[in-house]
């Protein structure tokens, strides 16, 4: 409560400050020797929108209070008696204490208010508060002044109301524009944030797959074993491995059951086939979040002019994932290249085959190498930390996946210092088999 009284009351300062320097600063007009300031706009406006909490009325005697006292110091800085120059500026002072109180009573709902409304209301405020101000200063002999002093009050009291609105007006729709900006802002977060998961999603139903294929052959080897003639516990270790990675699997299912729960996908409803273009996005995603964490600035160019409909998206982005994380590898194995680092996919349907390229600007492969790459074992990388050997099965692994699995073919062209290129070949009819789902 104490906090909230505070920043009322910094609002109020804030508001008395801008009241002070705005009347001394802003527009003016003389008339039979009252002062009708353009200034006057400015307090109804911040009532309503930086002081729309705030009482109305205390707002007012503290800018009452803060124009009385700089305009008083100032006559007396002038060389006029204070008591002479307090009694010149109080009737200006209580024209914002007035103006406070009826803005209390007359203006209560600072945003559904209509525009009509309001305007009739500032109106009925701004000549109030000047018709108290002109009996001050007459003494309360109104009669004094004629009539077309009070009709000049009044058309100056509707203008100024118009231009309270019209900067209401534009205000609201600035404040439609920032809520409508900051929606989309929020709304690609959220896209983005689920693209992410999604991709995540991706990766961990593939490796559920791969654990799945680990327990069959773990049980197969307990199997096996089994008709051999070695210590019972050598053949339980097969046995409880299968279950340890069926445990492993299991947590998998959960988490990703709680992250399709989150993003409202019935796992009932799966399907078992994605689109080669999707399969292209969730690449580009994974990768280009990878290259940003390592602070490695890598372009990706993915351009195909095919595109279908596979069963086999794991299999097939396992081995697009494997060229490509190959062709960063090399492009960071090497000085920069000029124009910076670039990883090219194209894709295309040649002769009822699908032709697929991945090409990197990289330190390229000498030819007496380029028969070696597919082989079991190969690399030409290490880890500069540790030193060790990568195992080179990455390559090994795509290309028997690909004959094996896809009746399909991988090789190499590359140019030494200039590029590399590994070229996938695989049969249209096998890639586009889409088996229908069992009931």
């Amino acid at each position: 409560m104490e906090r909230n009284r505070t920043r009322c009351l910094r609002q109020d300062g804030l508001i008395a400050l801008a009241m002070v320097l705005f009347s001394e600063l802003g527009l003016h007009f003389q008339l039979d020797g009252f002062r009708i300031s353009l200034a006057v706009v400015l307090f109804p406006f911040f009532l309503m929108t930086l002081a729309r909490e705030n009482d109305p009325r205390r707002t007012g005697a503290i800018t009452a209070a803060a124009i009385l006292l700089f305009r008083s110091a100032y006559a007396a800085a002038q060389g006029a008696a204070l008591f002479h120059a307090v009694q010149v500026n109080v009737a200006g002072a209580v024209f914002y204490i007035v103006y406070g109180c009826i803005f209390h009573f007359l203006v209560r709902k600072r945003y559904t208010i209509l525009y009509r409304q309001l305007w009739a209301s500032l109106v009925a405020c701004d000549f109030g508060s000047n018709m108290v101000e002109v009996a001050i200063n007459t003494h309360m002999d109104l009669a004094r002044a004629e009539l077309h002093f009070y009709l000049a009050l009044i058309v100056i009291a509707m203008i100024r109301a118009v231009l309270v609105v019209i900067l209401m007006a534009l205000y609201s729709r600035y404040r439609d524009l920032l809520t409508n900006a900051e929606h989309q802002e929020r709304y690609q977060r959220l896209f983005l944030m689920k693209t992410g998961l999604r991709t995540e999603l991706y990766f961990m139903q593939k490796s559920c797959g791969n654990i799945e294929g680990i327990v069959k052959n773990a049980y197969t080897l307990y199997e096996k074993l089994s008709g051999l003639d070695i210590p019972p516990e050598t053949k339980k270790l097969a046995l409880y491995i299968a279950c340890d990675v069926h445990d492993v699997k299991k947590d998998y299912l959960r988490i990703t059951q709680g992250i399709q729960a989150q993003l409202g996908e019935n796992d009932d409803e799966e399907e078992d086939v994605m689109r080669f273009q999707d399969i292209l996005h969730i690449l580009r995603e994974s990768t280009t979040r990878v290259l940003e964490h390592e602070g490695v600035s890598i372009r990706l160019d993915f351009e195909t002019s095919a595109d279908f409909v596979t069963r086999h998206h794991y299999l097939l982005m396992s081995v697009l994932r494997c060229l490509v994380n190959n062709s960063i590898e090399a492009i960071n194995s090497a000085p920069a290249a000029p124009g910076g680092g670039v990883v090219r996919i194209r894709a295309d349907k040649v002769d009822g085959d699908y032709l697929i390229q991945v090409a990197d600007n990289g330190p390229g492969i000498e030819p007496s190498m380029q028969e070696r790459v597919f082989q079991m074992g190969y690399s030409t990388k290490f880890d500069t930390k540790t030193g060790n050997i990568y195992r080179g099965m990455g390559l090994t692994g795509a290309k028997m996946s690909l004959e094996e699995e896809l009746g399909g073919t991988i090789w190499v062209d590359s140019v030494p210092g200039e590029r590399t290129t590994f070229w996938v070949r695989i049969p249209a009819a096998i890639l586009e088999e889409i088996t229908a789902k069992e009931d």
